[in-house]
């Protein structure tokens, strides 16, 4: 179901598309019914992204806000066609939280790790594992290089 405004018939400008899945956008349309511009795209699960969209993407910055079934708290930062890239922050619900690069919905790059209990690991990402020599801080201050292969600690 769709309210909102039309041009020549079609779905363009601000309106609200809710669909039988109870998925809903709230936001600007353009060429009959393509998400463009900022909007909150909300799932049936009660997840919601809150963003730019381009060419119905999410696409610039944006918030997802997850699921209060998820492990996950929320994520904000960078998309591009319709996945994470760029810098972005991921929290769960315990506190933990990534703060870094991404690629494709990855982590990719430098990014650091922090955990509800203190401890830190910066270093580098590939293909959402940690890959290569991470700094290591524990809760007392204690720091250590571990280096890292596909997301296994292989040494130090």
């Amino acid at each position: 179901k769709y309210v909102g405004d039309f041009k020549d018939g079609n779905m363009q400008g601000q309106g609200t598309l809710t669909f039988s899945s109870g998925t809903k956008y709230v936001g600007e349309f353009i060429d009959d019914g393509i998400r463009t511009g900022q909007g909150t795209y909300t799932y049936a699960d009660g997840g919601k992204y809150v963003g730019g969209f381009k060419d119905g993407f999410f696409e610039g910055e944006g918030t997802i806000i997850y699921s209060k079934d998820s492990d996950l708290e929320k994520l904000i930062g960078e998309f591009k066609n319709g996945k994470v890239n760029g810098v972005a922050t991921l929290i769960w619900k315990g506190g933990d939280k990534y703060q870094g690069e991404w690629k494709d919905d990855e982590k990719h790059g430098m990014g650091k790790l922090t955990w509800s209990s203190g401890e830190t690991s910066y270093g580098p990402f590939k293909n959402g594992k940690r890959h290569g020599t991470h700094d290591y801080t524990y809760r007392d201050g204690t720091k250590k290089k571990i280096l890292y292969e596909n997301g296994e600690e292989i040494g130090q």
